[in-house]
């Protein structure tokens, strides 16, 4: 699955998103359930996360720690020959 940064670069997270499969040749191959979240954090060792809606874009993050969650809750309709070892 390919994820374009593009939401990433403007701190937008990806709640509950359904995204086809789609490999090498450009055929989709099944779908996949998928949420992505971001976390931001004033330095590695920080455990409390910063309010993320006060920066605009990636630029303002400079010196910052950010930190990308990437949960997929399934995948369905995938043939049986990329379904092997999962």
């Amino acid at each position: 699955m390919y994820y374009f940064l593009v939401s990433v670069v403007n701190l937008v997270e990806t709640k509950n998103d359904d995204s086809p499969i789609i490999d090498e040749k450009g055929m989709i191959q099944g779908r996949v359930h998928y949420s992505v979240g971001i976390e931001l954090y004033d330095s590695q060792t920080s455990q409390k996360p910063l309010n993320i809606l006060k920066f605009n874009s990636l630029n303002d993050l400079l010196g910052k720690y950010l930190k990308l969650i990437l949960e997929i809750r399934k995948a369905q309709d995938i043939p049986e020959k990329y379904s092997y070892e999962v």
